[in-house]
């Protein structure tokens, strides 16, 4: 026991340094501690994790074999393999680790399988198979007495219905999400999902109710603990203002909401970079566009639970280099959005826009 509370001290402290962009001290704390207290598999899979956010892809599987050695039933370590495999750009391998976990009889290990699953979907625009797996899933995480999981079903919904534009059900689902209970996690989860609500309403054109989510959001954060969470009603007020075309107003709340990200575990997230690549995209300033659209293609661990905004930037850049002249550079990357989004659902407008400006550029 004294042990694991060593461990998770360790692990907390290693944290701050990721958050703080210190990932080299990090990786000091770690590797002491398995040095000099325990060699253990959690340890060792948090090396790798470092070593994933790192880019550093070779060094993050030769940590995670030893986690394997260590713990060989330890379901955490095929989590991990599944991830590490989407990184290095198997996926038909990682769809298969993910499904395998599905299979599981551990609620976490399902739990967990389904996720990277999901996270998997939608890195390749199969949204609709992602809903189709998810939603009987919400009822039995309810039936199971498992409300954090039921909850977290319900917002992943409302996400995969934002993004294939099908509003009214993403809207249906915010409102499940919102009403479980899920004790201490629960004020986080609001937040959470009233920031999605907000973006919900201005994927409706709703820019008023929008708006006034934006100040229920403010005020619901002012009553929490976290202060710097105000980013998602930096973010949320940035999006608002790039729709009503408030480019420099859009700019300053934006730029501030990434101001405030930390880079911990996750790095820089691919959400708030997002809307700031769109809002110098769409106000002319290509060259701003560029660099965070390329931002969000570097990203490692920061851009797995965001796979849609991740190859979305690749058809993004295919579009600013053809805007720049750069044919060889757009042929690159609208061909890297195909490659990505071969087996998309129907009716995404940029898949057949790609495939024209791809065969326009081939000429």
């Amino acid at each position: 026991l004294r042990r694991q509370r060593q461990m998770c001290i360790r692990d907390r402290i290693a944290d701050v340094y990721r958050a703080i962009n210190m990932p080299d001290k990090a990786q000091e704390v770690l590797e002491k501690y398995l040095r000099e207290i325990e060699n253990n598999a959690f340890g060792r899979r948090e090396l790798a994790y470092l070593h994933l956010g790192q880019n550093r892809l070779d060094l993050a599987a030769k940590e995670l074999e030893a986690a394997e050695t260590l713990a060989p039933d330890d379901y955490s370590n095929r989590v991990l393999r599944a991830s590490w495999l989407v990184r290095k750009g198997d996926l038909a391998e990682a769809e298969a680790a993910y499904r395998a976990l599905v299979g599981e009889k551990t609620p976490a290990a399902r739990y967990s399988g389904y996720r990277g699953l999901g996270n998997l979907l939608i890195l390749e625009g199969r949204d609709r198979e992602l809903i189709k797996i998810v939603a009987p899933l919400a009822e039995q995480f309810k039936k199971s007495g498992l409300p954090d999981l039921e909850r977290t079903c319900h917002e992943s919904l409302a996400r995969a219905y934002l993004i294939s534009g099908r509003t009214e059900a993403a809207r249906n689902e915010c409102r499940k999400a919102f009403a479980i209970d899920t004790g201490n996690t629960d004020f986080g989860n609001k937040r959470s999902v009233i920031h999605l609500r907000g973006l919900i309403h201005l994927a409706s054109n709703r820019i008023d109710e929008a708006e006034i989510t934006a100040g229920e959001l403010k005020a619901f954060i002012e009553k929490g603990l976290n202060k710097k969470a105000i980013r998602l009603y930096d973010h949320l007020m940035g999006a608002i203002e790039l729709k009503r075309k408030n480019f420099s107003r859009a700019v300053e709340y934006l730029e501030r909401a990434e101001r405030s990200l930390p880079y911990g575990r996750y790095e820089k997230a691919a959400w708030i970079l997002d809307t700031l690549a769109l809002t110098y995209f769409s106000s002319g300033d290509l060259e701003k566009a560029r660099e965070k659209y390329e931002h969000i293609t570097a990203l490692t661990t920061g851009r797995l639970s965001y796979g849609d905004i991740y190859a979305r930037a690749f058809y993004r850049l295919g579009q600013i280099h053809e805007k720049l002249g750069d044919k060889a550079k757009a042929r690159e990357n609208y061909a890297k959005f195909l490659e990505l989004w071969k087996d998309a659902d129907p009716g995404f407008s940029e898949v057949e826009d790609a495939r024209k400006r791809l065969e326009v550029l081939g000429k």
